[in-house]
C-alpha cells in the first residue's frame, strides 16, 4: 500500500488533465479557502472562493 496522494482530510475529490498537467479540487466545507485546486504534484496553486470572514450556513436558508 502506498501513502495516500495528500495526507489529510480532502473529501469529493474531482481530477481533470491539462495536457500533461492534472489537477484536484476538493470540497472544503466550513474551511476558507474554500475549494482549493492542486496541481500534479500537489501543491495549492489556487482555491475557487476567498472572503474575509467565516462561512455563515445558516444564511443559505
Amino acid at each position: 500500500m502506498s501513502p495516500p496522494i495528500l495526507p489529510g482530510f480532502h473529501p469529493d475529490p474531482s481530477v481533470c488533465r491539462v495536457g500533461a498537467d492534472y489537477y484536484l479540487a476538493n470540497s472544503s466545507f466550513e474551511y476558507l479557502p474554500g475549494v482549493p485546486i492542486w496541481n500534479c504534484s500537489w501543491p495549492p496553486i489556487a482555491a475557487i472562493r476567498r472572503w474575509p470572514g467565516p462561512t455563515r450556513c445558516s444564511a443559505a436558508g
